[in-house]
């Protein structure tokens, strides 16, 4: 029995990722799957928790490679906007609302650059900042908490139109 972390899924939790899993992404062929999921999700919220290199991962989870690979994978096939979206409309049903939203907000950041990110850098005129534009996109009910859709990171260069006539 390994040690338990702040960051590890409930049982609660895992049986609603596990359920998007099989449903997202079954497994139909091939070797036995030899790995623990649930261990490689946790080592997964222990990083992000924690910010620690996939190298220091705690060794009472599975090896860090293996992390990393299935992390990677998951990420390239779209799993965690999917059990992002999964779980968003779980909980907008939970709340008695439809389970998609019918409208959204959208909110811009600008964020000063390094000389490193100057090919993806412009200038935001409005703010008088260079650097990229941070756009998180939330859809946010009267009274209600935010449920996250989607955040994209865009240049600066990006011009934010308020008069319909200069369109």
């Amino acid at each position: 029995m390994r040690r338990i972390y702040p960051s590890d899924l409930t049982d609660i939790e895992w049986k609603i990722i596990k359920e998007i899993m099989n449903r997202e992404l079954p497994y139909t062929t091939g070797r036995p799957v030899e790995v623990d999921y649930r261990e490689i999700w946790n080592a997964i919220f222990y990083i992000n928790r924690t910010g620690c290199q996939w190298r220091y991962l705690p060794h009472d989870f599975p090896p860090y490679t293996t992390v990393n690979y299935h992390y990677l994978k998951w990420m390239r096939c779209g799993l965690y906007q999917k059990v992002n979206d999964a779980l968003r409309r779980q909980a907008r049903e939970q709340a008695g609302r439809n389970a998609e939203p019918s409208a959204g907000i959208i909110d811009s950041q600008s964020v000063k650059g390094t000389p490193e990110s100057a090919k993806e850098s412009g200038f935001d005129g409005g703010k008088l900042v260079k650097g990229r534009c941070q756009v998180p996109c939330d859809y946010i009910p009267t009274g209600k908490s935010p449920l996250f859709l989607a955040r994209e990171i865009f240049k600066s260069l990006i011009h934010e139109l308020t008069d319909e006539s200069q369109r």
